[in-house]
Order: structure tokens, then sequence, then C-alpha cells
């Protein structure tokens, strides 16, 4: 197994969780200090990836990626635009009404059959 995973074999999902609490709690005893002291470095979790932030510019292009995933912006030239912002899209209530709907036909022609 260690062959497959390196040091991510000694970590399963119990260890992985508990390390993540662990920074939690010593981020928020760090925030309830008035952030006195050094702030707490985050575990690393073999196998999870670093823990390293994104640059501002590569954020900034996530978000503008998910804007035009959305139609909300237009698509940068050479790119694919996203969905047709004036597509409407059924809301919850409606999509639940027309599955109720075929579920009640499927079940009148089932009865009218038989």
């Amino acid at each position: 197994m260690r062959t497959l995973r390196g040091d991510a074999a000694d970590w399963g999902v119990a260890e992985a969780l508990l390390a993540r609490i662990a920074y939690t709690v010593a981020g928020a005893n760090w925030q309830r200090s008035g952030g006195k002291g050094p702030r707490p470095k985050p575990i690393e979790i073999p196998g999870v990836g670093g823990n390293q932030r994104k640059s501002r510019q590569e954020r900034g292009a996530d978000a503008a990626q998910r804007l035009r995933n959305l139609g909300l912006i237009p698509a940068a030239p050479g790119q694919r635009p996203g969905p047709i912002p004036d597509a409407r899209q059924p809301s919850a209530v409606e999509f639940q009404q027309r599955v109720d709907d075929e579920f009640l036909a499927r079940e009148m022609r089932r009865a009218t059959d038989t």
C-alpha cells in the first residue's frame, strides 16, 4: 500500500479529519486571543496536496470563469461562451411539479392498462 500512496498510507479518513479539527481549534483559539502570537500553520496531510493559497490573479481568473459559465459576463475572445443568459431555468417548485405530473401520468397509464 505504501508504494501506491506513499506517506498517505499512514493516514486514514479519521486521521485527516482529526488534523483538520486540530487546525480549526487552533485557529479559533488564536482568533479569540485577538490574533496575538503567530497564526497557526495548517497541518500537512499527505496525499491531499499542498495547503498553498492561490494568488490573487489565480483567484480572480477562477471567479471570472465561474461568472462566464453562469453567463453573467461575456466570454473572453477565443473562449466558449457560458449558458445563454435569457434561458430561464425552472424553479425548484416548477421542477417538482413537473416530476409530480409525470409520476401521476405514469400511474394513470398503469391503472388504465390493467
